[in-house]
């Protein structure tokens, strides 16, 4: 994207946006507009994942300066607020989940959007290490 157009964005604008996304798709009763799709094993914990991957990935690039390849935050510092805030994000959804009757709140649920958040993480320091290696 072009940068003076990012300009007119707060910082945290995308993954936030993307995260009441996520909020909808999660607290909200979709089971009369989903009845008739076909049944696919363990696709929900696929959407969580990667749902949770996009949401990681939109905060890494936001706490990067909107830049995949910077290193002016820490790795460390990047890892425990790009990893650990969707984790928070994601065990607040699913403590709403258990109280809503149409609902149900899962542990899997949790670790497919760890899992998620950890796959985005490793894509960073990937694109890290290529750069690194690159010059």
């Amino acid at each position: 994207m072009n940068k003076s157009f990012l300009k007119h964005f707060p910082r945290f604008f995308f993954s936030s946006l993307w995260a009441l996304g996520i909020f909808g798709l999660f607290v909200f009763d979709f089971s009369e507009t989903t009845k008739d799709l076909p049944l696919i094993p363990y696709a929900d914990k696929i959407v969580h994942a990667l749902l949770f991957f996009i949401q990681t990935g939109l905060l890494l690039w936001e706490l990067n300066f909107r830049s995949f390849t910077s290193t002016r935050i820490p790795i460390g510092r990047l890892f425990i607020w790009s990893v650990s805030l969707p984790f928070l994000y994601g065990v607040l959804i699913e403590l709403i989940q258990h109280f809503l009757p149409y609902r149900g709140a899962e542990l899997m649920d949790l670790l497919f959007d760890l899992m998620g958040s950890l796959a985005a993480f490793s894509c960073l320091v990937l694109i890290l290490i290529w750069r690194e290696n690159k010059r």
